[in-house]
This record gives structure tokens, C-alpha cells and sequence, in this order.
């Protein structure tokens, strides 16, 4: 759970690395239960950054959502802005 709360904080302020390793969290269910649109929130926001490293899991979060859900992400996604 500590490392979720930093990886977060981290991750909103724009760190690649850390939003790559929490939506990794959140597609396998460490440090709390699974989310499948967390996790393709934060594995598509990495992929503009980490895109080599993204890519793998960004594909298996998608494949877990329906097209609404993957719509919905991606309106979110677009709107992120680092605090």
C-alpha cells in the first residue's frame, strides 16, 4: 500500500516510470484489489513516455475492458495534466 500511495504521487506529477509501475499494480491486483481501468489509465499515460514498456500491458488492460470503458479512459487520458 506504501508503495501505491508513492508510485501515485509520483505518477500525478508526470514520472513515466511510476505511472508505468502503478497501472502494473493495478492490472495484477498488488497493493489493493485489480482495476482494469486504472490500470489503462495509467499504462496509457506511460506510454507517452515508457512506450516500450507500456505497450505489453497496456494491450492486456485493454483486452479486459469494453469498447465504452476503453472510450471513456481515453477522454480521461486526454485531459491529464502532471500537478
Amino acid at each position: 500500500e506504501l508503495a501505491k500511495s508513492l508510485f501515485t504521487k509520483a505518477a500525478m506529477e508526470g514520472h513515466g516510470t511510476a505511472q508505468l509501475f502503478l497501472g502494473r499494480m493495478y492490472l495484477r491486483g498488488e497493493g489493493g484489489p485489480k482495476d482494469n481501468k486504472k490500470a489503462y489509465y495509467w499504462l496509457s499515460i506511460a506510454a507517452t513516455q515508457e512506450p516500450g514498456d507500456a505497450e505489453l500491458l497496456l494491450n492486456r488492460a485493454r483486452e479486459r475492458l469494453s469498447g465504452q470503458e476503453i472510450d471513456e479512459v481515453d477522454a480521461e487520458v486526454a485531459r491529464f495534466q502532471p500537478s
